[in-house]
């Protein structure tokens, strides 16, 4: 089992970070040692799609996230800080699993890698679904939550448009179904962050299960039920589906009524200029970076 990956695909706000915090209380789990992001989040495939000139309609609204200059520049960072070594070739996709590999060597059991960005793009899902196809003892967790918290959620967090951002949702989740339909059913689970955090201990015990891991008394104590249906405490929420979502909502087994509330109105709209700071900051780091 030395050195297997298991990836985490899900979206934004969909609870990944509690879940793969509790996952790394067990002592045969582990992340990356170095990342420059946070939440133990390399990025890896998305640098690699991009470093690899991906088609531009393989990613979210067509378009890269970062030049292929800061992909390329990063991922090196990542390598040698992660394995000692800065002699990898990087050219072709051959060479990004092969370097992954390398990372993966320096674990014990396994190497736990999640980031929504990776599911949110359809090149970086394609180059996590050929690797794993290529190493049958790699294993992938698909992690779905119900749109309208994911919408609240990252309205309250990073104002994004609540209109808007459940397209980027069914955008995700429709990767992911291509995901479930290409993998070796053996190397594939499915767990909905609802369930995962009303009956913890019993989810968890099946998660270690299909990683083939004895079952640890910690994992999945750090979990709560505060932010399951967060969106309902709130009056002036609405949001009526589209029917495109709803349809993939209903797949996965979610309600796609109207959330509770009043329309949303002027009141509930984003404030215009908590977004234009929010993109201002996170842009401008992002800038910097790549400049650098």
């Amino acid at each position: 089992m030395k050195g297997q990956t298991i990836f985490l695909l899900s979206d934004k706000s969909s609870g990944s970070t509690a879940f793969q915090y509790e996952l790394l209380k067990h002592p045969h789990i582990s992340a990356a040692e170095y990342t420059p992001h946070n939440d133990h989040e390399t990025l890896f495939w998305l640098k690699a799609a991009v470093a690899l000139k991906k088609p531009q309609e393989h990613f979210y609204s067509s378009k890269y996230p970062f030049s292929a200059k800061f992909a390329l520049r990063s991922l090196k960072d990542i390598l040698y800080k992660n394995t000692g070594k800065s002699d990898f070739p990087l050219d072709s996709e051959e060479d990004f699993n092969e370097a992954w590999s390398k990372i993966e060597e320096k674990h014990d059991h396994y190497f736990f890698e999640k980031s929504p960005h990776h599911l949110n793009h359809l090149a970086s899902t394609f180059l996590i679904l050929n690797y794993v196809r290529q190493n049958p003892k790699a294993k992938v967790i698909g992690l779905v939550r119900d749109p309208k918290s994911v919408i609240y959620s990252t309205m309250d967090r990073w104002y994004v448009t609540p209109a808007s951002r459940q397209y980027k949702w069914a955008y995700t989740y429709n990767n992911l179904l291509m995901v479930e339909k290409l993998i070796n059913p053996d190397q594939y689970m499915r767990v909905r962050y609802e369930d995962l955090i009303s009956g913890t201990s019993s989810v968890f015990e099946k998660v270690t299960d299909f990683l083939g891991l004895d079952s640890c008394e910690e994992v999945g104590k750090g979990l709560h039920l505060k932010s399951k249906d967060k969106w309902k405490s709130d009056a002036n929420f609405e949001i009526t589906l589209d029917s495109s979502t709803a349809l993939l909502a209903s797949y996965f087994g979610y309600e796609t009524s109207t959330a509770s509330g009043q329309k949303v109105d002027e009141k509930f709209k984003i404030n215009r200029f908590k977004k234009l700071v929010f993109y201002i900051k996170s842009n401008g780091r992002k800038f910097l970076k790549q400049k650098l």
